[in-house]
């Protein structure tokens, strides 16, 4: 599978799953390329999720915003692991979620 086609299928996957837990937000791409994007989902004025995925070498980040700071999030940098919300800044191992367990722990934040 080309990385254009593995990064095509993977927006289209973020957008259904994004739609389903955040029915009203906005989907902007930042950028996309052919091995690469970056998207933000707009749930309200200070929250938002952005998201980076690189097809090329898997490289994947998820991370729920709200006034300009990291909520909570997801990334494969140096394996995958888990920035908890109440201390994002640590690293805590985890196994690759899928996309719904990112969006769902996600909306539970978001409604704090």
């Amino acid at each position: 599978m080309s990385s254009l086609t593995r990064i095509e299928g993977h927006f289209r996957e973020i957008k259904k799953v994004a739609k389903k837990f955040f029915p009203g937000a906005v989907v902007e791409l930042a950028y996309f390329r052919i091995i690469q994007f970056s998207t933000r989902i707009i749930i309200a004025q200070d929250l938002f999720v952005d998201i980076y995925y690189n097809a090329e070498n898997e490289r994947q980040d998820y991370a729920l915003i709200r006034k300009g700071g990291r909520v909570c999030g997801y990334d494969n940098l140096s394996g995958w692991h888990y920035h908890p919300a109440e201390n994002p800044e640590k690293h805590i191992l985890c196994k690759e979620p899928s996309l719904e367990s990112v969006f769902k722990k996600f909306k539970e934040l978001a409604e704090k």
